[in-house]
């Protein structure tokens, strides 16, 4: 990995879909420092692609990014949340504009980054319908449905409902299997 980000560190555009993708893996792995860290560069780059998907990649993962970040502060720090705050907002906008565009390419990414924005906001109820509402909008992208599965069941997980969560979780590790994502299985 080192080797290649020395090799492309001279082509913007291969850098940045090295951070898209790198951002992706941190994001399904729920690794915050990494998400942080190549969601960062991805969005520092995003002028250099041309490719459009990718580019919502990059909202998405800022957005999650964001929202790792404020349930890491938990309170502290009010300037520093109103940013992530923003960020997520602007994030979750975008992603909301490009699902009312193209709903097969995008709704489920936004109701995704929707559920994590009303868990923030302390709205569990409404969190759960978009976590909900994320998952059917997934099933034509494996990935999406299964982290989808995965964020819903890390929710239920921190609300104490663990019957529920595991077999959330479970129906996630499944799609993971199932779309040929072993790391992500045996982690």
């Amino acid at each position: 990995e080192q080797a290649h980000e020395r090799a492309t560190r001279s082509n913007a555009m291969a850098t940045c879909f090295y951070h898209v993708f790198r951002g992706l893996s941190a994001c399904l792995f729920d690794d915050g420092a990494a998400l942080l860290a190549h969601s960062s560069a991805a969005t520092s780059l995003t002028d250099v692609i041309s490719a459009f998907y990718p580019t919502a990649l990059i909202r998405f993962l800022s957005a999650m990014s964001a929202a790792y970040q404020l349930r890491a502060t938990n309170g502290s720090d009010g300037g520093a949340r109103s940013a992530l705050q923003a960020q997520l907002d602007t994030a979750a906008d975008w992603l909301g504009a490009r699902a009312a565009d193209a709903p097969s390419n995008f709704a489920a990414l936004h109701a995704l980054v929707d559920a994590e924005r009303l868990d923030i906001d302390g709205k569990p109820w409404e969190a759960m319908q978009a976590f909900e509402r994320a998952i059917g909008l997934a099933h034509r992208r494996a990935w999406h449905c299964a982290l989808a599965n995965e964020r819903l069941g890390l929710f239920l997980l921190r609300r104490g409902l663990d019957t529920y969560a595991h077999r959330t979780l479970a129906r996630a590790l499944g799609l993971y299997r199932d779309w040929g994502a072993q790391g992500k299985v045996c982690q």
